[in-house]
């Protein structure tokens, strides 16, 4: 993973004060979601295949924050910043709500309607 990480370097406007912290962070993380440590590692494999230096994974961010930004502009143009940031998170929730595939049920007490 660290290696993985590291390969970043290289890209241009990248902040290099904290990449040992994210490197930290990251490592932490994945021991606990081994989903995303798949998606990683099956991420790493196909950039080896195809070539590392044609992927920039920092623009694939910077689309992601635009497209939620607009969401939420779209939704309420002026809003104060105590509303954008709640959201914000709505519309990133919404977003990955979207993109992935999976269901949940939530099954609740005939008592609680």
């Amino acid at each position: 993973m660290q290696k993985f990480l590291h390969r970043n370097d290289h890209v241009q406007n990248k902040d290099r004060r904290d990449s040992a912290a994210v490197i930290r962070l990251a490592d932490e993380k994945l021991i606990e979601i081994p989903m995303l440590k798949y998606g990683v590692e099956k991420l790493q494999q196909v950039s080896e295949l195809y070539g590392y230096d044609s992927l920039n994974l920092l623009s694939f961010m910077t689309l992601d924050v635009e497209n939620i930004h607009s969401v939420v502009h779209h939704k309420d143009p002026l809003c104060t910043v105590l509303n954008y940031a709640r959201n914000f998170g709505n519309a990133a929730k919404e977003g990955l709500k979207k993109a992935t595939h999976r269901a949940a049920y939530y099954f609740t007490n005939p008592k609680s309607w």
